[in-house]
């Protein structure tokens, strides 16, 4: 059981890296997609990109060291505050709205593959180094939402019957997944995660709700494209 442990946590020093090599190559190839100049695309990906690669830098160094336990309120801090700063500034760009829009719907729902790996609560709690209370809605809920990400952003491509809704209760469901799990670990049974594992609270579960964020934007934009276009286009995506 230790070393199933041993590899479930340190598979997320190959899969955070990977995570973040396709964000930004979809960011890169979503700004191929739009009209902007050449220099405009690469700025607009250096503006992103840079302070992503930060982020995850800076987590990375705060997660190895002992802030999280002898300040436990900077957990619900790094967690929350990073998706209410990156939404609020990238829903207020212009440009990245041209990047969703020049983007299929299906890219930011099948990215979150990732989240199978949430398994690794299970590992945890099967081997006693996680509550019950906590482990098992927070493994369970991660690994669906990865399993069905494929799926759905499949569905989503092929503009099957309410597809669009298809896309929505997927969101939905991922972040009511993080919700349910934030509130436990806030106010029933924290986890007790150290380094590495507590880089998925601190900087995968933050990352995965821009993502969705990100992707409701998405969806909301393109089903107001449609209305605008003809009430017909609307009834056929839903």
């Amino acid at each position: 059981m230790d070393t199933l442990v041993a590899f479930s946590t340190q598979t997320g020093f190959v899969t955070r890296p990977l995570v973040l090599f396709f964000v930004l190559l979809g960011l890169a190839l979503g700004l191929r997609r739009t009209a902007f100049a050449r220099g405009s695309q690469v700025a607009i990906w250096l503006a992103i990109a840079v302070p992503l690669l930060a982020w995850y830098l800076l987590m990375n160094w705060v997660g190895q060291s002992d802030l999280y336990q002898s300040a436990p309120w900077t957990r619900p801090l790094a967690i929350l505050a990073p998706p209410l700063l990156w939404l609020g500034l990238l829903m207020r760009s212009a440009r990245m709205a041209a990047v969703l829009d020049a983007i299929p719907q299906s890219w930011l729902i099948g990215l979150q593959v990732y989240r199978i790996f949430g398994y690794v609560f299970l590992v945890l709690w099967a081997a006693g180094r996680a509550p019950a209370i906590f482990a098992l809605p927070s493994g369970i809920g991660d690994a669906t939402t990865g399993i069905l990400a494929l799926p759905v952003a499949l569905y989503v491509q092929w503009h099957k019957p309410n597809w669009r809704i298809a896309g929505y209760a997927w969101n939905l469901f991922g972040l009511a997944d993080f919700a349910i799990a934030l509130l436990i670990a806030f106010f029933v049974a924290s986890p007790g995660l150290r380094y590495p594992a507590i880089m998925i609270p601190t900087f995968m579960v933050p990352l995965s709700i821009i993502l969705h964020g990100l992707s409701l934007w998405q969806l909301s934009r393109s089903a107001s494209r449609d209305r605008k276009q003809s009430p017909r286009a609307t009834a056929l995506a839903y």
